[in-house]
């Protein structure tokens, strides 16, 4: 189980969600308040996208980015595995 993501992963998460939710990528950028293009973007890796927007966008699509220790020996059952998330998200 890993501890770390990359921005791509990320982002295919992010998109895989949007698409499982059946939001276009203009609601989605209306209900954050930002352009379609800043959400085509983001979904693209190209451009800039500021933490507070990509904490909200996690926050609209129902996703969580969480800050934990690096505790290899705590592998409890209420822990996610991020492998599994990202291969179901990822394209």
């Amino acid at each position: 189980m890993r501890t770390s993501l990359t921005l791509h992963e990320i982002v295919a998460a992010a998109r895989g969600r949007r698409r499982e939710l059946g939001l276009s990528q203009t609601a989605v950028a209306q209900r954050l308040g930002v352009s379609r293009t800043w959400v085509q973007a983001f979904e693209r890796e190209t451009g800039r996208a500021s933490i507070q927007n990509v904490l909200r966008l996690m926050q609209v699509l129902g996703l969580s980015l969480d800050l934990a220790g690096s505790d290899p020996s705590n592998d409890g059952p209420d822990q996610i595995d991020l492998d599994e998330l990202i291969q179901q998200y990822h394209r």
